[in-house]
């Protein structure tokens, strides 16, 4: 029945509800969205340790409209950690198909920027 335990459709649909927008609901998902929840269990804890670890260059790539990721959190960690650069891009948390241009020049340009090895 609706609202228990055995009604395996309803996660899933929030999920949809809440990530998808109206207009893509129609889309098939390109995951298990068993693995998502296995991925979102991973989340939880304390990363800084781990994302502070490392001074190499970084970029952050946000869609603005994204409703996964939170603007102030990539700034935080962009402020902490150095040589970390955060763009902001017209578009939702699959930024990279919502605004592939706007992505590629933006990663593009990080790479170029980039010291050359030796």
């Amino acid at each position: 029945p609706p609202g228990t335990r055995r009604d395996s459709k309803r996660p899933l649909r929030s999920l949809s509800e809440r990530f998808i927008p109206a207009s893509r609901r129609w889309m098939a998902l390109a995951f298990d969205p068993k693995d998502t929840v296995k991925s979102q269990y991973q989340l939880n804890g304390d990363h800084w340790a781990d994302w502070l670890g490392s001074t190499c260059p970084a970029l952050l790539i946000r869609g603005r409209e994204s409703r996964v990721t939170h603007q102030q959190h990539l700034e935080e960690m962009a402020a902490r950690r150095p040589h970390t650069r955060l763009e902001v891009l017209p578009g939702g948390h699959v930024v990279h198909i919502d605004n592939p241009i706007g992505f590629l020049e933006v990663l593009k340009e990080f790479l170029r920027g980039l010291p050359l090895v030796q």
